[in-house]
């Protein structure tokens, strides 16, 4: 799913810079499409095991700081747009040149996939490295595996 969002991402961004002239929606197409491209990285680097490599702080400041961040900021983002096509009452069937419905339209799917970048790498980032957040206060815990027991010994 995340390679037809990359791949509808940069349709669309190419369709509203070039057909349509809305550059605030071909823009914020474009982050969308960032932002997808970031999950696919998150995803693929933990399925092929290279999130291994990477140093937990640097995992969580990178991947869940950044998404956790850019959320509300694309999601005030959305709602403004949304308000000010309002107030001016824009039409939501006028394609050409600026409209502020599409840009609220992709400023809402990038908070998607932001919201989704900091829930996977936070999760990924608990199985990985552990529950806390800060490496500095994770701590390995070996746990010993219980002794099998012997089915002969078993009460009834």
């Amino acid at each position: 799913m995340v390679i037809i969002g990359i791949v509808l991402g940069t349709l669309a961004t190419l369709t509203y810079a070039i057909e349509f002239q809305n550059w605030s929606a071909a823009c914020t197409a474009a982050l969308s499409v960032a932002f997808a491209c970031v999950t696919l990285k998150i995803y693929w680097s933990y399925k092929k095991d290279t999130i291994f490599g990477m140093a937990p702080f640097n995992f969580l400041a990178f991947f869940f700081w950044l998404n956790a961040i850019a959320f509300p900021l694309n999601l005030g983002g959305c709602i403004a747009c949304y308000v000010i096509a309002g107030v001016q009452k824009q039409s939501a069937l006028d394609f050409h040149s600026e409209n502020l419905w599409y840009t609220g339209t992709w400023l809402f799917v990038a908070a998607k996939w932001s919201l989704q970048n900091a829930f996977f790498s936070r999760r990924y980032s608990r199985a990985i490295f552990g529950s806390s957040s800060d490496p500095k206060l994770s701590t390995t815990v070996q746990i010993e595996p219980e002794p099998s027991e012997d089915p002969a010994k078993w009460k009834y």
